[in-house]
């Protein structure tokens, strides 16, 4: 059943139109009000398919209905059709699509031109709204699976923390001696735990972070210190490749307001990758300037092997399929899609310039010193068929 909603302050033109509207547009039905307010009265109460606006009518003219109308978010998406026979100049024409509505007829008009354009207009709300239906059932599917993704993680997180637990009390002997082969599978079983250990996390804080289930906390605080606290704790991971670190955070940019745990995930994340793609004896610097529109811009740099022009559209994504270093550590595939949801969370950019033998460099851009806002925050296998369970699982959560 079509809903449509006249508004005429003149009897005998309402009533003409309705005539014609009940005539030849089947399964309709035709609400009318008489002037400007009691129209925006009707329409949110009505949620009508389609309003055919007059447009000098008492209380409150159709322009001024027409702006209040598309000003909601409930309502801007019903097709406005303004039916007017004072305001034919090009001028009114112009404000009033500019305003925002969908058609403008001039009367008098043709019955059978007048009934087309109401079917048109009809036609396009009864698209707009099935898609809007797609749309919900689709946020409906995606976050019963986003919870499904989080129970998950959570009932993998306890019984791995076990596994991890039993084979550091065997590491250390603590049932009896071990020969050398024994301490070799137990170190294989600790590094794949936390293998796993971090992509249960990683994955579980993507969901969240999609989600809207982050909440910022936004303190001041000294960008140096910070920065030198993340790379010391990848300290091992980069001198096992002999890479070098080179810092400069100008004094005046040292102190910034920001989400603690949140920069911290950005910037491990960041080094992390530079780490693991450079190659041995590499470099990695970081820079930060201050941005005209007060933006600070921390860039880091590494010498590593680059990324290839076809996988560059790829890179922000969950588990791209980029095959960037040959043997040795993988990362979890969700480090640099994590870093792009946070930094967006925290109302900043992130962009990067790479090419094959070249390097990477990633640059974020972050507010200077304002205060963020947002919504709870964190996370965590054991095996390569629970790995697969939960990767399987993102492809059909994540876009």
């Amino acid at each position: 059943m079509h809903s449509i909603l006249l508004a005429e302050d003149n009897p005998d033109v309402r009533f003409m139109i309705s005539e014609v509207l009940h005539t030849h547009i089947d399964d309709c039905v035709v609400v009318t009000a008489k002037d400007g307010l009691e129209t925006v009265r009707l329409a949110k109460k009505q949620y009508p398919d389609v309003v055919l606006l007059d447009i000098q009518m008492p209380v409150m003219d159709g322009f001024e209905v027409c702006r209040i109308l598309k000003d909601d978010p409930e309502m801007r998406h019903i097709p406005i059709v303004f039916l007017t026979a004072t305001y034919d100049d090009l001028k009114s024409k112009i404000k009033g699509m500019e305003l925002g509505a969908d058609d403008y007829i001039t009367q008098p008009v043709d019955n059978l031109e007048l009934v087309t354009r109401v079917k048109v207009m009809l036609r396009i709300k009864s698209l707009y709204d099935e898609l809007r239906r797609a749309g919900q059932k689709l946020q409906r599917a995606k976050q019963q699976k986003f919870a499904f993704l989080s129970h998950i993680s959570h009932e993998l997180r306890s019984p791995l923390n076990g596994v991890l637990g039993f084979a550091e009390l065997l590491a250390n002997e603590y049932y009896g001696p071990l020969n050398s082969n024994q301490h070799g599978f137990l170190s294989m079983i600790d590094k794949g735990g936390r293998q796993l250990l971090t992509l249960v996390d990683d994955i579980s804080l993507l969901a969240r972070l999609k989600t809207g289930g982050v909440t910022l906390h936004p303190e001041t605080l000294s960008l140096t210190r910070l920065i030198d606290t993340v790379w010391i704790d990848l300290q091992n991971m980069a001198d096992n490749k002999r890479i070098s670190f080179r810092r400069e955070v100008p004094p005046e940019l040292d102190r910034i307001t920001a989400d603690k745990k949140g920069l911290e995930t950005i910037l491990r994340n960041l080094f992390d990758n530079a780490i693991t793609y450079n190659q041995v004896g590499g470099q990695i610097n970081l820079n930060c300037r201050l941005q005209q529109d007060q933006s600070v811009a921390i860039t880091i740099t590494d010498t590593g092997q680059g990324i290839k022009p076809e996988d560059k559209d790829k890179i922000f994504t969950p588990f791209p399929k980029i095959a960037r270093k040959e043997g040795g550590e993988q990362g979890s595939g969700l480090g640099l899609a994590i870093c792009k949801k946070f930094v967006e969370l925290m109302g900043g950019s992130i962009e990067f310039e790479s090419a094959p033998g070249a390097g990477s460099t990633f640059t974020v851009y972050l507010p200077f010193a304002e205060t963020i806002s947002h919504q709870p925050s964190a996370v965590s296998l054991t095996s390569p068929v629970l790995k697969t369970i939960l990767a399987f699982s993102l492809m059909y959560c994540l876009p």
